[in-house]
C-alpha cells in the first residue's frame, strides 16, 4: 500500500513511496548537488517509474513531476494511449535526472532511541475502565414525559440505587459495573405497568 504526498510547489519537490520507504524528487535548483542532508542519492530506474505509474495515488505525483519539467500539462498528441503517455513520462523524467535537472534521494529511516529499564519512567498500572450506564425515560400512554417518578435499580451485586426522573421523565445513571440489573418504579401502578408492557 502506498501513501503519496504531493507537494504542489515544484521548488519543494515531491515525495513518492515505494516498497522500501520514501523517495524525494527535487528540482536541482531547490537542492544543490552538494546538499545531501535530506538523504542519500537514489538510483532511479525505469522500473521504479513504471511501478509508481501503476499505482493510482503515486501516478498523480509522477505526472506532477512530468508537468513541472514540461512547464505545463502536455497530454495532447497521445489521445487515449496510456502506454504512450507512460513511456513519454518515463523518458522525460529519466532524461531530467541524467541531465542533473532532478535530484532523487532516499531519506534516512527515522531513528529511535531505546531506553533501558532503568531509564524508562515507571508508569502506574491502570485497571481497564469497565463502567456501564442505564438510561430511563418514563412516558404516559400518550407518549408525554412523566416527571418525578421514583425508580430503584438493583445491580447484579445486589446493591440498589434509588432516584427519580427529571422534569423530562429521564434519568441516566453512570459508573455502574457491567452486568444485568433490574429496574422498578414503585410509584407506578403495577397493573397499568403490566397492561402497557403487553400492549
Amino acid at each position: 500500500m502506498s501513501s503519496a504526498t504531493t507537494v504542489r510547489d515544484a521548488r519543494a519537490g515531491w515525495r513518492l513511496c515505494d516498497r522500501y520507504g520514501n523517495v524525494l524528487v527535487l528540482p536541482a535548483r531547490a537542492a544543490p548537488e552538494a546538499d545531501l542532508s535530506l538523504g542519500e542519492r537514489f538510483l532511479l530506474t525505469e522500473s521504479d517509474l513504471l511501478y509508481w505509474l501503476s499505482d493510482p495515488l503515486e501516478r498523480g505525483v509522477v505526472l506532477d513531476v512530468y508537468e513541472a519539467l514540461r512547464g505545463a500539462s502536455g497530454w495532447s498528441g497521445f489521445g487515449g494511449d496510456i502506454a504512450g503517455i507512460d513511456a513519454q513520462v518515463v523518458r522525460t523524467i529519466l532524461r531530467a535526472v541524467d541531465m542533473g535537472e532532478l535530484l532523487v534521494l532516499r531519506p534516512p529511516p527515522p531513528r529511535f532511541q531505546a531506553r533501558t529499564a532503568k531509564e524508562a519512567p515507571e508508569r502506574p498500572r491502570q485497571e481497564p475502565v469497565t463502567e456501564d450506564w442505564v438510561g430511563l425515560r418514563i412516558v404516559d400512554q400518550n407518549g408525554r414525559p412523566v416527571p418525578g417518578v421514583q425508580y430503584r435499580i438493583t445491580l447484579a451485586s445486589g446493591a440498589t440505587i434509588e432516584g427519580e426522573v427529571d422534569s423530562n421523565g429521564k434519568a441516566r445513571i453512570e459508573g455502574l459495573s457491567p452486568g444485568p440489573c433490574s429496574i422498578a418504579c414503585p410509584d407506578l401502578d403495577g397493573r397499568a405497568w403490566d397492561l402497557d408492557a403487553r400492549g
